[in-house]
C-alpha cells in the first residue's frame, strides 16, 4: 500500500515521505499541520444543512450535543474541482481545502460521523484514493472534540485489511488529538498488536499511543510505561527503536531508570542514539550531566551528535549553560560543536547577558570559520534580545 503525504506536516515528519523506518515515529508529525492559505471565494465547499460551506469562515460554534442524526458530508465536488486544476496548482488547492476542512470539523463535529462513513465506503479504485483518505482523516486530527476521538477510534476498528491507509492515517490523527480519551490509548495498542498490518502502520499506532498518553496524568498511564518499557528491551532492533520513540512521545518520567539501564547494557550505536534522545525528553532536568558526558565520551559519532542535539531539549538554566560551554571547549568533533552552539543558544535564553558573553568568548577563540560565524550570530541575537 502506498502511503504518501498530501500535506506538508511538520517538516513528520508524522508525514513524512510519510515514514522513514530509521526515524519511524519521530517522523510522525504530531502537532499543528496544514497550510494557512484559504480556498478561493468561488470554490465549491463541503456543505452541511443550511450552511453555505466550510470556506465561509467566522467564529467557531459552541460544541453541539451528541447528534441524533448524521449530518451530510460529501466532498466529491471539491475533489472534482481540484482535479480540473493544472497539476502545478493542485497541491496548493489540497492544502487549502485541508485547512478549511479541519476548521469545519472543529466548528461542526456533528458532521464527523458522515465523514467516517464516506471514508469507509470510498471505493479502493477511486482516483487518488490514498490522497483523499489522507486529507479527510488528517483533518480530523488536531481536534478537541469527543466526536473526533470517537470517530477516529471507529475508523481504526472498522477498516478492513485492504483499507490499511485508513488505519494508518487514523492512528496518526488520533495521536495528534488535543484531548484524547483513555479509550484511544487502548484502541491504538490493539492496532499495534495486529500482526497483519505493515510495520509502518504498527509503528504509527505505537507512536500515537505514546502521544495520546502524554495528555493524561502519570498515575493513569502506568500500563503504557510497562508496555513500552518491555518493548524497548526487545531483541528486535527495529521494535526496540519504535518503542523508544513512542516513549519519547509519552514523556513519562517513569522511563528514566530503564533508559539509563539500557545505555549501560547496549553497545548498539543506533539504539543508544534513540535512547539518548528519549532520555532528554523524559528527564529534562536530571539528564543534563549524563548528556554532557555522552556528547564527549560516546564511541559512535552518531550517538555523540544525538547527545549534543538532545541538550537542546533540556530546561534552560545557568548551570546547563555553563556545563554545555565547558563540553564545547573539550569536544574536537565539528558536528558536535555546531550542535552544542545551538544548544547553548536555547539553554541560555533565560540568562541572556551570560549567554551573550559566553558566545562572544567562544567566537573569539574559535578557529573554524563556520563555527566562529555561528557563535557570533547567536551572540548578536542574545544581545539584541536583552
Amino acid at each position: 500500500m502506498t502511503k504518501k503525504v498530501v500535506l506538508s506536516m511538520l517538516g513528520i515528519v508524522l508525514l513524512i515521505g510519510i515514514f522513514t523506518l530509521k526515524r519511524s515515529n519521530k517522523d510522525l508529525g504530531f502537532g499543528p499541520r496544514g497550510s494557512d492559505q484559504a480556498l478561493p471565494q468561488n470554490s465549491p465547499a463541503v456543505t452541511r444543512g443550511g450552511h453555505s460551506g466550510i470556506a465561509s469562515g467566522g467564529a467557531p460554534d459552541s460544541m453541539p450535543a451528541e447528534p441524533t442524526s448524521v449530518t451530510p458530508f460529501n466532498p466529491d465536488s471539491e475533489f472534482n474541482r481540484i482535479a480540473t486544476l493544472p497539476e502545478s496548482s493542485r497541491q496548493v488547492a489540497k492544502n487549502a481545502y485541508f485547512t478549511n476542512l479541519m476548521q469545519h470539523f472543529a466548528q461542526h463535529p456533528d458532521v464527523l460521523p458522515a465523514a467516517r462513513d464516506y471514508v469507509l465506503a470510498l471505493p479502493r479504485e477511486t482516483a487518488e484514493y490514498d490522497d483523499k483518505i489522507t486529507l479527510i482523516i488528517s483533518a480530523m486530527g488536531n481536534q478537541g472534540s469527543a466526536a473526533a476521538d470517537a470517530v477516529l477510534r471507529e475508523l481504526l476498528a472498522q477498516a478492513t485489511p485492504d483499507q490499511e491507509i485508513i488505519t494508518f492515517q487514523s492512528a496518526i490523527s488520533l495521536g495528534s488529538h488535543l484531548v484524547p480519551s483513555l479509550a484511544s490509548i487502548s484502541t491504538l495498542w490493539n492496532a499495534y498488536q495486529m500482526e497483519s498490518l505493515s510495520i509502518e502502520t504498527r509503528s504509527a499506532a505505537l507512536a500515537a499511543m505514546g502521544a495520546a498518553a502524554s495528555h493524561w496524568p502519570a498515575d493513569q498511564t502506568g500500563d503504557v510505561v510497562e508496555k513500552l518499557q518491555a518493548l524497548s528491551l526487545s531483541p528486535s532492533r527495529q521494535l526496540a527503536s519504535i518503542a523508544l520513540s513512542a516513549m519519547g512521545n509519552h514523556g513519562h518520567a517513569g522511563y528514566e531508570e530503564g533508559l539509563r539501564k539500557l545505555l549501560k547494557e547496549t553497545n548498539d550505536a543506533y539504539l543508544r542514539s534513540e535512547a539518548i534522545l528519549t532520555l532528554a525528553k523524559v528527564a529534562p532536568k536530571a539528564a543534563l550531566d549524563t548528556l554532557v558526558d555522552l556528547a564527549i565520551s560516546e564511541p559512535s559519532a552518531d550517538a555523540r551528535l544525538s547527545a549534543a542535539h538532545s541538550l537542546e531539549l533540556l530546561e534552560p538554566s545557568e548551570a546547563a549553560l555553563e556545563k554545555v560551554r565547558a563540553v564545547y571547549s573539550r569536544s574536537d568533533d565539528r558536528s558536535v560543536r555546531e550542535a552544542l552552539l545551538t544548544a547553548l543558544a536555547r539553554l541560555g535564553r533565560d540568562a541572556l547577558p551570560l549567554l551573550a558573553s559566553s558566545l562572544d568568548d567562544l567566537a573569539r577563540g574559535e578557529t573554524d570559520e563556520h563555527l566562529r560565524s555561528l557563535a557570533a550570530s547567536y551572540a548578536r541575537s542574545a544581545q539584541q534580545s536583552r
